[in-house]
């Protein structure tokens, strides 16, 4: 009588499907030497005939799980490079924005007093969200009606609350008075 052969290892039956997969249209299907037909995600076998040795299903499973490391890692690295990107960003957004405001309020300056002016600014800059009051700004008017404001402070770029790097902005702003004549 002969010897049985000997079972082979997981490992192996992994290797004997990789040699015999074949790819036709898009669906991963695989024939081992036990005459059954295994699909991706279920297996069967011929009737009378030896159910599958190791199923397909097995062999995914390894590879799906190298995937979801692979997606975790690059949405780990992409959130990092985004909240780096916003931590940079941001001093640079709220110094448009602050010129923008600055721009309004001279305009204003022109028509109304220093004071009236300063008061414009303060409510602006509590409304924007910003921190700085009527005295942060330094306000120059001349008899002609030109208006100059300008502001200097200091943002930092932060990250995870580790400051990388502090910044020093100026911004100044003038406006001219405009006379039509018609």
């Amino acid at each position: 009588m002969p010897l049985p052969a000997p079972k082979p290892t997981q490992t192996q039956l992994f290797e004997i499907i990789k040699k015999k997969r074949t790819h036709l249209s898009g669906i991963s299907f695989a024939f081992n030497k036990v005459e059954s037909l295994e699909f991706s995600f279920f297996s069967f076998s011929i009737h009378g005939l030896r159910p599958a040795i190791a199923t397909n299903c097995d062999e995914k499973m390894l590879g799906m799980e190298d995937i979801m490391k692979d997606y975790i890692k690059f949405f780990i690295v992409f959130f990092f490079v985004w909240c780096a990107f916003l931590s940079t960003a941001r001093p640079y957004w709220n110094k448009y924005w602050l010129e923008l405001q600055l721009d309004a309020a001279s305009v204003y300056g022109t028509k109304n007093s220093i004071e009236d002016t300063r008061n414009f600014l303060s409510d602006k800059m509590e409304d924007e969200g910003f921190s700085f009051k009527g005295d942060d700004f330094i306000i120059e008017k001349d008899g002609n009606n030109k208006v100059s404001i300008k502001l200097s402070y200091a943002d930092e770029i932060r990250i995870f609350g580790l400051t990388l790097k502090e910044l020093k902005f100026t911004v100044e702003r003038t406006a001219y008075e405009v006379k039509e004549h018609f």
